[in-house]
């Protein structure tokens, strides 16, 4: 987080002697430009790469389809609720996620999600999914989130959602904990 900070404060310095040296209103137009495009572009390019810490790959906020988490019967610990409101509904439960060497972790966001059917957690471990993937998402920058896939084993369904974060760092990390689980280098 402190990286992150240090880097954006970096664009900000950069953006407001821009604007300083210029004086005029193209230099406000560059400086806005600079402090949005300039992280920007970083995720994109770069990603969020990441050593593993403690058997964590990857930890971030995903949206799952509601229809893909009630229709499956191996998570016990979901529940489904009365929503609250209707209006700008899109049928996603937000949550907490995690990518470890164990499986994918998930919790709801309670309180921060009240429109939502669909409240609990699950633990799915690798031996339950036969494939992972991230991809993008059409219209969203790859640097800023995408289209999380999840198959399960024995034809049980696929688990989709929307994730906040680089497409490639969750790629990676999708990769990197399945290795770890079975061993391979």
């Amino acid at each position: 987080m402190r990286k992150a900070l240090l880097f954006m404060a970096v664009f900000v310095v950069m953006a407001l002697g821009l604007s300083f040296i210029l004086h005029s209103p193209l230099g406000l137009f560059l400086a806005v430009a600079i402090v949005v495009g300039g992280p920007l572009a970083y995720a994109r390019f770069t990603g969020r790469g990441r050593r593993p810490s403690k058997g964590l790959y990857w930890r971030g906020y995903v949206s799952f389809k509601e229809f893909s988490l009630v229709d499956i019967h191996m998570f016990p610990d979901i529940r489904r609720q009365e929503r609250t409101g209707g209006w700008g509904r899109k049928g996603l439960s937000s949550g907490r996620c995690e990518i470890r060497d164990t499986g994918i972790r998930w919790r709801s966001g309670g309180w921060a999600t009240p429109q939502t059917e669909v409240s609990g957690t699950f633990d799915l471990p690798w031996s339950e999914v036969e494939a992972a993937g991230a991809s993008c998402l059409p219209g969203k920058i790859p640097g800023l989130g995408g289209r999380l896939t999840v198959r399960l084993t024995d034809d049980r369904g696929v688990i989709e959602g929307e994730f906040l974060g680089s497409v490639k760092g969750l790629s990676e990390a999708l990769a990197s904990s399945r290795c770890a689980a079975s061993g391979v280098s």
